[in-house]
């Protein structure tokens, strides 16, 4: 694995040698790297529909045709639903599927949580603030992430190693009890929220 300005050099290169009408071109192993290296990179899926119908769908990706499918007309809302879906200041600080290794609670900032709908449209369904538990997901298995989280402030966590904590629980089932019961009622207040989100239209 190179360094990041290693991968994007090479990509830039790429282009110019094939004559490409954009920035940069890279393989997929290369793009896969260049996301292990640029943890708050998102990835656009451009594909059409169709193709990701047939061939299969990228974990956690934003998907946004450039061209539809059958004619393949050239998508002229594109920037425009780019600039939507996403935020080009926004840190994606974790993933859907993401291993949770750690419990936090927010200091200081916020943390949007977010969904890939059906149709490849990312959703906020909820904004989590000062104070609030955040990847609860560490407590249960399989331990992975369950949304997609961003943050387009400074942003300050308290990060507690959940295996640790979760073996203090089988030790003290009172606060395992405690705890879970705390994690319950946040969990239904978050299903509300995400209802409520994903109701609008």
């Amino acid at each position: 694995m190179g360094t990041l300005s290693d991968l994007l050099a090479l990509a830039q290169q790429r282009a110019l040698k094939l004559g490409l009408p954009y920035q940069g071109a890279l393989t997929p192993r290369e793009s896969w790297e260049v996301w292990q290296l640029a943890p708050g990179a998102q990835l656009v899926d451009i594909r059409t529909r169709a193709e990701r119908d047939w061939v299969g769908r990228v974990p956690a990706a934003v998907e946004l045709e450039w061209s539809s499918w059958p004619g393949m007309q050239r998508n002229p809302d594109f920037l425009t639903q780019l600039r939507q879906q996403v935020d080009p200041e926004a840190l994606v600080m974790f993933r859907e599927g993401d291993p949770a290794t750690h419990l936090s609670i927010i200091l200081k900032g916020e943390v949007n949580i977010q969904y890939t709908l059906g149709d490849g449209e990312l959703r906020t369904v909820d904004t989590l603030v000062e104070g609030d538990l955040l990847m609860w997901s560490a407590l249960v298995e399989p331990y992975h992430a369950t949304a997609m989280g961003t943050t387009t402030k400074e942003t300050h966590l308290l990060r507690i190693d959940a295996a640790r904590l979760r073996d203090l629980c089988d030790r003290d089932p009172l606060l395992g009890y405690r705890l879970m019961t705390q994690v319950a009622r946040l969990l239904a207040h978050r299903l509300e929220s995400a209802r409520v989100q994903l109701a609008v239209v």
